[in-house]
């Protein structure tokens, strides 16, 4: 019988372009649109320049581009750097969970390396969506980690070991493999290296561990470049672990997981598509407070409340996030800013939109701005009870239950009831929202006129002949590189770098 590793490499390596739906060729070009703009924003935060920083060090040869900065280096260090960029804001999209930031930049990488067209890295990206998404699906999630550690039901048992999505380094370089073509042999042995480079889980030790410095459980341009360089040696000739996800003790089971649906890696592979479960976040946070936080702005918005007249803020999140990293009000790295609950609750009142839809809020000058200190201190956090977020066998979205009030000059203003985006009660953003999100992030490192030629150039990433010139469409090169965040609600004597 064919292994589940063996049907989901020739699936990866055998999927051609015209066997993608349309409606999926869709979902993945927005995918990259609102995961590049991700990218080209965090450049402006400190994290996203480090990274930057260290590829232009590691260097390599010009194979691929550093986004939004033109400097071109080896595949491997631009995946790195993409990878780190794509996730700095924690405002990237998901598909089926988080697994654009992981999967994305190796094929972004490759396929600029191999001077492919545009078409080749939608297919590439969505290969790596679909195999990282089937592969972490296949696993317990957050709720099945950390819900026993909530209620004190089992610290020490095996239900509680952690959880990540590091797991999704078998799509990385499922992506890496796509564009570099790879056949089924190849494409195994790419899984079977990527599996035995793969980061240990550590969500549920970081999140009871604070402070947490800049990095996230899962550093994405580690992941990435893994990809990427398990794809390149497979390429090679180097073998690997055969029929690595399959079994009583196979990735899963040295990765962690307490269990493994392994028939569900393979179901419908090629006619059910994970990546039309597509869904892109509005603000750069965590999204346990997406939806209150949209509730907040709303209401900020429509009453016209200034800031310093508020007298408290009461909110309501998802019980999953009662853990001393969303409890924290030591804000002083970017993932502090996207963690901790009160953080950006009193930011979005000093910096409304559009500047929540970008990094503003993670700049230095915001998170020691004393007004937004002095705000966070009037926020008062609850939880809605656990019953009413029955535990999934897998992991899933954030629930949008919304309950928050906002006390300003005697008077009381309330939201609750269930939404189902941070962006609208009964869908997600449209088109032209999805542009402006893109436009926000991408005007912190291109000028006006650049910007919506980049944005004209991937809404027709199929027309694209070389990802090169795509690359080049987001590049500052030639221009000032200084962050313009003072238009978007920054203070003027913002200096990021």
């Amino acid at each position: 019988m064919i292994s589940i590793t063996r049907r989901l490499a020739e699936f990866a390596a055998g999927t051609r372009f015209e066997d993608l739906p349309a409606d999926v060729v869709h979902a993945a070009k927005n995918v990259l649109l609102d995961s590049i703009g991700c990218g080209l924003g965090a450049l402006a935060i400190e994290k996203g320049s480090i990274a930057a920083e260290l590829a232009r060090e590691l260097g390599g040869p010009p194979e691929a581009t550093i986004l939004g900065t033109g400097d071109r280096v080896s595949c491997a260090s631009a995946a790195f750097a993409n990878g780190e960029l794509i996730s700095g804001l924690d405002n990237d999209p998901g598909v089926s969970g988080h697994v654009p930031p992981f999967v994305l930049p190796p094929a972004i990488a490759v396929a600029e390396r191999a001077k492919a067209t545009g078409r080749a890295l939608i297919l590439a990206s969505v290969i790596g969506c679909e195999v990282g998404a089937r592969v972490l699906n296949s696993m317990p999630g957050q709720r099945s980690t950390v819900y026993p550690i909530l209620q004190g039901t089992d610290r020490n048992g095996a239900s509680a070991r952690d959880f990540s999505w590091a797991c999704t380094i078998i799509g990385a370089a499922a992506a890496a493999g796509n564009a570099l073509g790879l056949d089924g042999d190849q494409m195994e042995d790419a899984f079977g290296l990527a599996a035995h480079m793969c980061p240990v889980p550590g969500w549920a030790s970081q999140s009871l561990s604070p402070p947490v410095g800049m990095h996230k459980f899962d550093i994405a341009g580690w992941i990435a470049q893994a990809g990427v360089v398990a794809a390149l040696l497979a390429r090679k000739g180097y073998t690997a672990h055969k029929a690595v996800l399959d079994g009583d003790h196979g990735f899963w089971w040295f990765y962690g997981a307490v269990e493994c649906d392994l028939d569900s890696i393979a179901r419908g592979l090629g006619t059910e598509w994970k990546t039309l479960n597509w869904s892109a976040k509005k603000f750069p946070v965590c999204g346990a407070m997406g939806a209150s936080l949209g509730a907040f702005c709303e209401i900020m918005e429509s009453e016209k409340i200034p800031p310093d007249e508020i007298d408290a803020i009461a909110v309501k999140i998802d019980p999953l996030f009662n853990l001393p990293m969303w409890h924290s009000t030591d804000v002083r790295t970017c993932v502090d800013a996207q963690y901790s609950i009160a953080y950006p609750f009193a930011a979005a009142a000093y910096y409304p939109l559009p500047a929540g839809l970008g990094p503003v809020w993670q700049t230095s000058s915001v998170m020691r701005d004393p007004r937004v200190r002095r705000l966070m201190e009037k926020v008062k956090v609850g939880f809605h009870e656990m019953e009413r977020f029955p535990l999934p066998t897998y992991q899933g979205a954030h629930p949008g239950l919304v309950e928050i009030e906002v006390v300003a000059g005697g008077t009381t203003y309330r939201k609750a009831g269930p939404w189902a985006s941070q962006w609208h009660e009964d869908r997600g953003p449209s088109e032209e929202e999805l542009a402006e999100k893109f436009r926000v992030n991408a005007s912190t490192v291109l000028p006006s006129g650049k910007v919506e030629h980049a944005l004209n150039v991937l809404s027709n990433l199929d027309k694209a002949e070389d990802v090169a010139d795509v690359m080049r469409s987001l590049s500052s090169r030639g221009h000032a590189r200084a962050p313009k965040l003072s238009a978007l609600g920054a203070p003027s004597s913002y200096e990021e770098r």
